[in-house]
C-alpha cells in the first residue's frame, strides 16, 4: 500500500493515515502545508484560508511550521467470517459485547438499509485494563471499528504491541460471540449474493 490519507481539522490539525515511518509522517504534513499555503496565494482557492489580512501574509509567506504531535498506530484485520458463508448481526453484536467486561461501550454507526448497510460499522472501546502493554501508561481505551464483512480496524494506539493485544482480546470477543447459539449473533451470508447484485 502505499497510499497516505491525510484527515484535516479546521483548526490546522491532521490525523495521517498508511505512514511507516516518522519521516514519512512529516513529508505528508509539509506537502499538505505547502498545498494550502499554494491555494492561499492563488486568487480563486485563496478563501482556503480564513484569517485576516496580516495573518494570512504570515501564514504565506513564512516557511513551514509543521509541528508533529503524536505518532499512533492504526491496524486491521479480518475474522474470516465470509470463508464460512456466516455474519454476525451487528444489532445482537451490540448487546452481546455491552456484557462483556473488557468492553467500555458498543454503538452502531452507519446505515443498516440499501447499500450503504455494507459500510456499518459497530464502533467499540476496549478497556486498557484488559491489554497488558497499557498498564502504567497515558493510552485511553482504544477505539476499534467492526464491520460486517468481520473485518476489524483499531485506531490510534501508541504501539504495535498495543494493536496485537487488542486485535487478539476483540477477535476473541467476536469468536465467541459466533459460537454463542443462545446470543443469536450469527447469521448465514453468501458472499456470492452480493456478486451476483453486481453483475
Amino acid at each position: 500500500n502505499d497510499k497516505i490519507e491525510l484527515k484535516v481539522w479546521r483548526c490546522g490539525k491532521t490525523q495521517a493515515c498508511g505512514c511507516r515511518s516518522r519521516d514519512e509522517f512529516e513529508l505528508a504534513n509539509n506537502y499538505l502545508h505547502d498545498a494550502i499555503v499554494a491555494a492561499a496565494r492563488t486568487p480563486e482557492t485563496a478563501a482556503v484560508l480564513k484569517a485576516s489580512a496580516e495573518a494570512l501574509d504570515k501564514a504565506t509567506q513564512s516557511g513551514r511550521d509543521v509541528e508533529l504531535g503524536k505518532l499512533t498506530i492504526l491496524g486491521g484485520w479480518d475474522c474470516g467470517f465470509d470463508r464460512v458463508s456466516a455474519r454476525l448481526n451487528m444489532d445482537k453484536l451490540i448487546e452481546y459485547l455491552k456484557k462483556q467486561p473488557e468492553i467500555e461501550s458498543a454503538s452502531r454507526h452507519g446505515s443498516a438499509e440499501g447499500n450503504a448497510a455494507r459500510f456499518a460499522q459497530v464502533n467499540i472501546l476496549v478497556r486498557k485494563d484488559c491489554l497488558p502493554s497499557c498498564q502504567g501508561k497515558e493510552q485511553g481505551s482504544v477505539h476499534v471499528n467492526y464491520y460486517a464483512s468481520g473485518k476489524c480496524v483499531v485506531t490510534a494506539v501508541s504501539s504495535v504491541q498495543i494493536g496485537k493485544e487488542v486485535a487478539a482480546k476483540l477477535t476473541e470477543l467476536l469468536v465467541a460471540a459466533f459460537n454463542d447459539d443462545d446470543a443469536e449473533v450469527r447469521e448465514h451470508y453468501d458472499p456470492r449474493a452480493r456478486a451476483r447484485r453486481r453483475r
